[in-house]
């Protein structure tokens, strides 16, 4: 792609419809360039759509509530509702200034967070008020209603590590649904990715291919007709759309080389948009460089959450894939900047220094689940390791000792990395003493008492955040060690931290909760290298867990894992002899 261009080359339009033409759409033919009133009838006739779903479930009530209220599911443990709030606050407390800082930390463990049943009126009205009115294809299809439900009040929160009564504004609960209310490619992937997800949760083929199909179709359609316009190739709504399928195709575990042509697209999407944002900056010299718009940075911003959305799963990808992770962070080699990810911690940093009181969003991102300034160490932690492989392959595999120049870089990156996690632990900390001191004095002068109000609860409150945070920071140094540096499995120093790790997830992170399945790449990194057999075990059980789940990525992991400790072979050698490919995302 020539980067000094804005728009996506015809090469890249070719691999995309081609990525498109070959999706797994069974029962539904696409044709790669359809008569616009074949495409017109297409995409606004529903009749397909209702017969698919009828011809599968013909005694499904056409009503908005539908299967959400059945008791299977609006029992289940994993529907939290998110206007949980600190339950031993008073209310009166709550209107204080840092007290509604503390409300947006993270609260309690998420075993403490009470369930709560949905009722038909929460089911309407907590709804984001902007995504109205329905699109028609959602009046038309009363099962795709249920179906963005579904996505709202369920799928949208095990798609981030913070607890739901935290992360209000999770921008796949809002930001997404709203996006989807306007722009048909979002909606009805989104829909796709609802019924696979749904079908998951509750363990069970509740929506048929045939379905999902239909909605796929209906995606790529869209996506096609957006990228031949120059003016939408690299919109917000294309690049969401890319990022959609590309994470369908991840939890649908049928074939990543879809997965990794989507990310490959929304990489030159991203570029297109990078070249013409640095044209536009040229050509207004500079007009307001201190000028940012208002929601700049925050989770109401769309092109803010769609780089952090790619780069999470360009690097976390490159460091989990079990193949082709040439697919992603598809740059030199050099080490060189990874401009995406020092865009996503560079705006951080600027916002947090605007602030007088920092967001706790910004800090440790509660979409990723980590300080995004380990962005840059873990893109560096991804390139070293292909820098030892391509010396493994000059030297026909029979290394001997690894070069000075690789040896150095690695110990920096290391060093980069435990600094950015120490720094930021120090941060929180103080900020943690702080609000507790505040709320002794408020005590104190309230009732003359000298025991602070809730101590135990505010200590918790970040707890499950930091707990990601340090999982996510082990991780990149134990990949570093053990694929950079190629430090025995047997070191003190790989079973500290696999088994740290471990202790970690058993000792703050609940089985089966958001946490639990966002750090899952944390969880196998360290499974694979322990040797410790109480932790295998529990290693194995918390996989089983998510294997009950409907986690198709988790059962593969397990197998790979398995392999590790009955051969001793790494996690990549034993996913090629068992022909497994994944990425954990």
């Amino acid at each position: 792609m020539d980067i000094d261009s804005p728009k996506l080359s015809g090469t890249d339009l070719e691999r995309q419809s081609q990525t498109i033409k070959k999706g797994e759409i069974s029962d539904v033919d696409i044709e790669l360039d359809p008569s616009k009133d074949t495409e017109e009838r297409f995409l606004g006739n529903y009749s397909e759509d209702l017969a698919r779903i009828e011809a599968y479930m013909p005694t499904r009530s056409p009503n908005y509530v539908g299967d959400l209220l059945s008791p299977s599911i609006m029992t289940h443990k994993w529907i939290q509702s998110s206007s949980n709030r600190l339950e031993d606050l008073d209310d009166d407390e709550l209107d204080e200034p840092l007290d509604s800082e503390i409300a947006t930390i993270n609260t309690l463990p998420y075993d403490h967070a009470q369930p709560h049943i949905i009722t038909p009126e929460e089911l309407f009205t907590s709804i984001p008020p902007m995504i109205t009115p329905f699109p028609e294809i959602l009046l038309q299809v009363p099962f795709y209603r249920n179906l963005m439900h579904f996505w709202v009040h369920v799928a949208s929160e095990h798609l981030v590590p913070a607890p739901a009564h935290v992360y209000t504004d999770n921008p796949f609960k809002v930001l997404l649904p709203q996006m989807a209310m306007h722009y048909p490619s979002i909606l009805t992937t989104l829909l796709a990715f609802s019924a696979k997800l749904r079908s998951n949760l509750i363990s069970s083929n509740d929506t048929p291919s045939i379905v999902t199909d239909q909605l796929l179709a209906r995606s790529c359609t869209e996506l096609l007709r957006l990228l031949k316009d120059s003016k939408s190739a690299t919109s917000n709504e294309t690049l969401a759309t890319v990022l959609l399928l590309s994470c369908y195709e991840v939890f649908h575990s049928k074939d990543f080389n879809r997965h990794r042509a989507h990310t490959i697209g929304a990489r030159q999407i991203i570029l297109a948009r990078n070249s013409k944002s640095r044209r536009n900056s040229n050509e207004s010299n500079r007009i307001d460089e201190n000028q940012h718009h208002s929601n700049s940075g925050t989770e109401s911003d769309i092109a803010f959450f769609l780089m952090r959305w790619f780069v999470y799963v360009d690097v976390i990808g490159a460091l989990s894939a079990t193949r082709n992770s040439h697919n992603y962070l598809s740059f030199k080699d050099d080490l060189n900047a990874y401009v995406p990810a020092e865009s996503v911690a560079t705006i951080n940093e600027i916002e947090r220094l605007e602030q007088s009181v920092m967001n706790p969003k910004r800090d440790i991102d509660h979409l990723l689940g980590f300080d995004v300034k380990f962005l840059p160490h873990f893109t560096e932690v991804a390139l070293l390791i292909r820098k030892t492989n391509a010396y493994i392959e000059e030297c026909d595999g029979n290394l001997t000792e690894l070069p000075i120049e690789i040896i150095t870089q690695a110990l920096e990156c290391k060093e980069k990395l435990t600094k950015a996690y120490e720094l930021g632990e120090k941060r929180r900390q103080k900020k943690l003493d702080k609000i507790i001191d505040y709320k002794i004095q408020k005590k104190k002068a309230s009732t003359n008492s000298n025991s602070p109000p809730n101590l135990s609860n505010l200590i918790e409150q970040d707890n499950i955040l930091r707990c990601t945070n340090k999982s996510f920071c082990d991780m990149g140094i134990l990949n570093l060690y053990r694929r950079a540096l190629k430090i025995p499995r047997e070191s003190q120093i790989i079973q500290d931290l696999a088994n740290g790790i471990g202790l970690i997830a058993r000792e703050n992170l609940e089985s089966q909760s958001p946490a639990d399945i966002c750090t899952i790449f944390c969880s196998f990194s360290a499974g694979c290298e322990t040797l410790d057999q109480d932790m295998r075990e529990f290693f194995r059980q918390r996989f089983t867990k998510l294997i009950e789940m409907g986690n198709v990525n988790a059962l593969k992991s397990l197998q790979i894992m398995t392999r590790c400790w009955e051969t001793g072979e790494d996690w990549i050698v034993a996913s090629r002899i068992l022909d497994i490919d994944i990425a954990l995302l």
